[in-house]
């Protein structure tokens, strides 16, 4: 009995030790750990603050990179205006002579286009700054893209760029709710794509090929439950009625590389363009609760591009 009780407290004494070992090994580790956690919350700490300052920087960079846009496009705009109406001065009282006319006509078009790029840089600068503001009010769409079209279809100096219309409605009229001017843009965006389109048809087969864009503009009804486009001019319970406007060309479609990222910023394979035109429509369009969207046409040349609004409720 003794000798099991000597060896019962032999063990304990060795479990003590081994224990106290343990123990002092663990303590140890937890010292170093502790020491190590430090030491990474404070090299965290410090590479927070240089990231908060890194950050702070960048915002205040790009405070002064937008401001700088605004007033470098504010002051491109500025002498355009004078610039176009000089030139339309000398062109009236130099009537007859061709040379002089066709140098005008060069200044007046360049001039429409840094005008066009200035205010679609400030319009790029409302649209990221959430500041792009809409005067809505009722008018009829057909009649507004009835406008646009004499406006863009005036006889220019620019044969090559020569197109026809082809304008289709359904029973109208379409009244919505909108912004008369930046619909219009919209449409005028659209339209001079289209043209790009139709123009730079390098296949010389097609080259003596009418180039036609087609405008349609329809009533349709869209189901809020499964969001689809139904063809059909009578409305129905649970049902809102949109118009669609389709402008379709006969030119080389849209490049496959080109249709995934086609409504983003700066999206171009033209030298003619800034690719903003195409991002610009989207947000004015969706900012009035519609869609845009494109494709290439499956049984003709060409593409088409579309738009949706809904119509104003007149009740």
């Amino acid at each position: 009995m003794f000798s099991i009780i000597v060896g019962i407290i032999a063990a304990v004494m060795i479990m003590i030790i081994f224990l106290s070992r343990v123990n002092s090994i663990l303590d140890k580790g937890i010292r170093e750990r502790t020491k190590e956690l430090k030491e990474a919350n404070e090299n965290l700490l410090i590479t927070s603050k240089k990231f908060e300052a890194a950050n702070e920087q960048l915002k205040v960079h790009d405070k002064m990179q937008k401001e700088f846009i605004n007033t470098a496009a504010h002051e491109l705009r500025t002498p355009i205006q004078p610039i176009l109406s000089i030139t339309k001065i000398i062109r009236n009282n130099t009537k007859g002579n061709e040379q002089i006319a066709e140098y005008c006509d060069i200044i007046q078009r360049n001039a429409i286009r840094l005008k066009k790029l200035a205010e679609n840089i400030l319009d790029i600068s409302r649209i990221e700054s959430n500041a792009l503001r809409l005067e809505r009010e009722h008018f009829e769409l057909d009649g507004l893209i009835l406008d646009v079209v004499k406006e863009i279809d005036k006889p220019s100096s620019d044969k090559d760029k020569k197109v026809k219309f082809d304008i289709e409605r359904s029973i109208g009229p379409f009244t919505i709710n909108g912004d008369k001017v930046r619909i219009a843009q919209v449409v005028s965006n659209l339209i001079d794509n289209s043209i790009k389109f139709v123009s730079k048809d390098d296949d010389e087969d097609n080259e003596n090929e009418e180039k036609i864009i087609s405008i349609k503009i329809e009533k349709t009804k869209t189901n809020e439950k499964t969001d689809r486009t139904i063809n059909d001019k009578r409305g129905t319970k649970g049902e809102d009625q949109v118009v669609v406007v389709n402008v379709q060309d006969n030119g080389k479609g849209i490049d496959k590389e080109i249709m995934p990222k086609l409504f983003t910023k700066f999206t171009t394979k033209s030298f003619q363009g800034t690719g903003l035109g195409l991002f610009i429509s989207k947000s004015i369009i969706e900012a009035h609760g519609g869609n845009i969207w494109a494709r290439n046409n499956e049984d003709a040349k060409g593409s088409t591009f579309s738009f949706s609004l809904p119509l104003a409720n007149l009740d």
